[in-house]
């Protein structure tokens, strides 16, 4: 399989990321495989990363090491699941979900669900 860079230069003067986003955090190359994941390309500015990511960016994203073992994490609560209606997890919850349980982020902290029930029908 042919190598690239994960940051490839758009018609724009911006930046396309590809599958690897760890790589891309390294300054890595990563292996480009003919797939219609791995052929998907975002633009963005250099150093911004994608919210929303896909199931294997999000494994590579929380530093998993195979599907399997996210797909664990996701059956034991450790990351969210993927957004409702989407196959795309939401990269600020997976690290809202990572702080809460790693301590960083205080349990007394609501999260927009728990804060939205709490302030129901006050106006």
């Amino acid at each position: 399989m042919p190598t690239a860079s994960c940051a490839i230069p758009c018609s724009n003067g911006d930046l396309v990321l590809t599958l690897g986003l760890a790589a891309c955090v390294r300054g890595e190359e990563l292996d480009v495989s003919e797939t219609p994941e791995t052929r998907r390309k975002i633009c963005l500015p250099l150093g911004l990363l994608p919210r929303m990511l896909s199931r294997e960016q999000a494994a590579e994203y929380c530093g998993c090491e195979s599907l399997p073992a996210f797909d664990d994490w996701v059956r034991r609560g450790i990351v969210p699941k993927a957004m409702t209606g989407t196959i795309s997890w939401d990269r600020k919850a997976i690290d809202r979900s990572l702080d809460r349980r790693s301590g960083l982020l205080s349990e007394a902290v609501l999260s927009i669900e728990e804060w939205l029930c709490e302030h129901a029908g006050r106006r």
